[in-house]
């Protein structure tokens, strides 16, 4: 026991030592957003990714939500979840960072089961810890500690099965080893579909002798109910539709009626026989299997070749058929899909390292060396280098493609030969060299080291009374994680850390808003800010938006669209999307990344809010961080010129005229709803001043009760843009405290500027409805009721 823990806090330190914390691909993105909205909601809607996932369709009957399923096996999202609830829990912790643990502790797990399992097969203690550690530094397991994609969880699973199965083979039945391959099973299943394909394999590996004693044979029948378990459960779930949303990824009749075999060939040989990005190429010590593969049959123990050779045939071929064109993964290290079998291809490699253990100074040694020593060199390219630069360092003809067939074939293109000249100009993707944190990185390298001799030490001479030392590493690397990441979360600007103004937002938005309610983002820039900091603590559904064609980014950057319809200025699905929200929501919260200080800021999210609805007086912590809430019921239409339903005749100053006033919602408020009212504006000349309109809510004696100060139409419509003769709303809501007492209210206007000196100018007003010389009355009674 005590090799194991050394073996996975080993693996651990090498882990972290390279640990990224970033979101590597959108696969990535939708998976974690489908675990957020699962443990703050109780689904798997994409919320804080529909700026890369925007719902599809839009038909009635709308639900309350329509935001698009993850669509993506649960496991993952339910194994990883406390490791989100625990940053939750903790203050300072970024909750993507902690939750991107996962794959660390998965990998090192994982290199305790693939011990455990060599252990079980006959090799020594030493053989086995060294095959471990060739696993563990040599393979692409590495490299997928850095990410959140399922492929480790799922070969561990697998590995864990196989495990269960060998037990029940070599010892007849045992409940416990029973009950562990039913949970092996069920993680398979639930943490990727395609987990089917090992079962082939895993069957293989189970072939009892018959000559053996009957209860090997019930405990073997008793694996194969529980596989056979496994097949109705995906009937279940893929033809019956049990869980709905995942009834597509368990169809197997539906997946195989959509295979492709246009990329069948190039994906074979990329998987199998590439040298630029097959398993063996991209695992360099997986080469050892070649004189393994003699050994084991000189040994005549060949049911393991013939289960590891099925096992790279049926993956390497079924994701060629089933993912059709995309084979490669998307933005992925090479092959992503084969990774759940590299524990199997290096078993077969336990001869070898049997060899090493017994003779240390032989030419088995010397191999062993070479190939672990490439295989490092292999890893550390990919870890070292975010992917996405890789696509960047090829020549044009490649297109940009990492699964381009001059990369996969010819040296000069390899990963590890073309990148590491260009380190020194890439941005690392190892979080502790990209901002500046050396001390963690070493600590992590120093617990490694302690964790080797140890293990050292162990192997020599297991000694039980030492269990305080493995306790200590433990401690040890318990802090210096802890640590790390605490000084990690405001250094990190992938996900905004140092944005002190967006950090006072979230005590604001915690504070304003309530269970039920929708969090919009004004731009993608702020979702990766959500996803590592906020965790939907004040109970509104934070959605992210996708960059609109009517956006700004900076200065320098023209907006795709730059003319002055709102409409044009959002995509038609975000603009689809708004309304429906607006639909079934009693108000909208919008986080603004931008204002009006910002001459460049277009803000098209916001404005188009703005013109169909009407805004709330916005909540700042910075100039340009601004929240604002929006009542969902529909201002008048901006594009009808109409008699408005409610007459006013006020004149301020001879400059602009108030015609008249709706109010979209009616004259009956809740005390602590929002109260939208539209004021129609118009001028007979044109306005030289910016002029800032306020809107009262009063007592019958004059008493405040609520206030909205600010440009007409939120900014967008600044007078001295007005046309004169063309009149136009002005959508704004005044918020009703909930500690307003029933009864009736008035509704005042006031027109005011702010001269030179910064000291406001009142316009003066005339007309019927003029109170004195500054304020005007709308001609109508608000009613407020008692709140929920």
């Amino acid at each position: 026991m005590l090799i194991l823990c050394t073996l996975f806090l080993f693996t651990c330190s090498l882990y972290l030592l390279t640990y990224s914390g970033g979101m590597e691909s959108g696969d990535a993105a939708r998976l974690y957003d489908g675990m957020n909205s699962l443990v703050a909601f109780g689904d798997v809607l994409l919320d804080g990714s529909a700026d890369r996932f925007p719902p599809l369709e839009f038909n009635a009957p709308l639900p309350a939500l329509p935001l698009a399923p993850t669509a993506v096996e649960p496991g993952q999202m339910v194994l990883s979840a406390p490791l989100y609830l625990l940053a939750r829990a903790l203050p300072g912790f970024g909750l993507a960072h902690v939750t991107w643990l996962f794959n660390v502790l998965v990998g090192a797990l994982t290199v305790c089961a693939f011990y455990a399992y060599a252990r079980m097969l006959g090799a020594s203690p030493a053989a086995a810890a060294l095959a471990a550690l060739g696993l563990a530094a040599g393979s692409v397991l590495w490299v997928y500690s850095q990410t959140y994609f399922r492929e480790p969880l799922l070969g561990l699973g697998i590995l864990l099965l196989a495990l269960c199965v060998e037990h029940l083979r070599r010892h007849g039945l045992h409940v416990p080893a029973l009950a562990g391959a039913a949970g092996a099973v069920l993680l398979i299943v639930l943490t990727k579909a395609s987990g089917l394909m090992a079962l082939p394999a895993l069957m293989l590996m189970a072939l009892p002798d018959l000559r053996e004693h009957r209860r090997v044979r019930v405990a073997l029948l008793l694996v194969g109910a529980v596989l056979l378990a496994a097949a109705l459960l995906f009937i279940a779930i893929g033809w019956f539709d049990v869980v709905p949303g995942l009834a597509q990824r368990y169809n197997i009749l539906a997946r195989l009626r959509s295979i492709e075999t246009a990329s069948f060939g190039y994906a074979i040989a990329s998987y199998l026989f590439s040298p630029g990005g097959s398993f063996w190429a991209t695992s360099p010590v997986l080469l050892l299997a070649v004189p393994g593969v003699v050994l084991l049959w000189r040994a005549r123990q060949r049911r393991m070749i013939a289960a590891s050779a099925v096992m790279i045939a049926c993956f390497s071929a079924g994701y060629a058929l089933l993912n059709g064109t995309y084979w490669f993964g998307g933005l992925s290290w090479p092959p992503r899909f084969l990774v759940p079998m590299i524990p199997f291809v290096m078993i077969v490699t336990l001869p070898v390292w049997q060899r090493v253990a017994a003779h240390p100074r032989s030419l088995w040694t010397v191999a062993v060396a070479v190939a672990l020593g490439w295989g490092a060199w292999v890893q550390i390219n990919g870890l070292v280098i975010p992917w996405g630069a890789y696509s960047a360092a090829l020549p044009s003809e490649s297109g940009g493609f990492l699964e381009w067939q001059g990369g996969l074939y010819d040296p000069a293109f390899f990963r590890w030969v073309l990148m590491p000249p260009r380190w020194a100009q890439i941005i690392p993707s190892i979080a502790w060299q990209r901002f500046a944190l050396p001390a963690p990185a070493l600590g992590f390298a120093a617990t490694a080291v302690l964790c080797l001799l140890w293990l050292a030490v162990l192997l020599r001479r297991p000694v039980r009374r030492m269990a305080r030392v493995t306790a200590a590493l433990v401690l040890v690397l318990a802090g210096i994680t802890a640590g790390g990441l605490l000084a990690l979360a405001p250094a990190d600007d992938r996900y905004r850390g140092y944005d002190q103004p967006l950090h006072d937002m979230l005590r604001v938005i915690e504070r304003e808003t309530r269970a039920g309610d929708v969090l919009v983002l004004g731009s993608p820039s702020l979702a990766p800010f959500f996803s590592n900091f906020d965790g939907q603590r004040g109970g509104a559904r934070v959605i992210a938006l996708p960059l609109q064609p009517g956006e700004r980014s900076s200065p320098e950057q023209p907006a795709e669209f730059s003319g002055d319809l709102a409409d044009a200025q959002l995509r038609p699905e975000t603009a689809q999307l708004l309304a429906a929200l607006a639909s079934t929501h009693d108000r909208l919260w919008l986080l603004v990344d931008g204002g009006p200080d910002l001459w460049w800021s277009t803000r098209p999210v916001e404005r188009w809010l703005t013109t169909h609805y009407g805004a709330g007086q916005p909540i700042t912590t910075s100039p340009i961080t601004r929240l604002i809430a929006y009542s969902s019921a529909p201002a008048p239409d901006p594009l009808r010129v109409d008699s408005p339903p409610i007459p006013v005749a006020l004149d301020f100053g001879g400059q602009m005229r108030l015609l008249g006033a709706s109010l979209p919602a009616g004259d009956h408020v809740a005390a602590g709803a929002l109260l939208p009212v539209s004021l129609y504006w118009a001028a007979d000349d044109p306005i030289e001043r910016r002029y800032t309109a306020a809107l009262y809510l009063r007592d019958a004696s004059g008493g405040p009760v609520s206030q909205h100060d600010g440009a007409p139409g939120g900014g967008f419509l600044p007078t001295d843009q007005w046309l004169p003769h063309a009149p136009l709303w002005d959508n704004r809501a005044l918020h009703v405290p909930e500690t307003t007492a029933p009864g009736s209210y008035q509704v005042w206007v006031k027109v005011y500027d702010i001269d030179d000196s910064g000291v406001p100018r009142d316009l003066p007003v005339s007309g019927a409805d003029a109170l004195d010389d500054v304020i005007g009355r709308l001609p109508l009674t608000i009613t407020v009721t008692a709140g929920e």
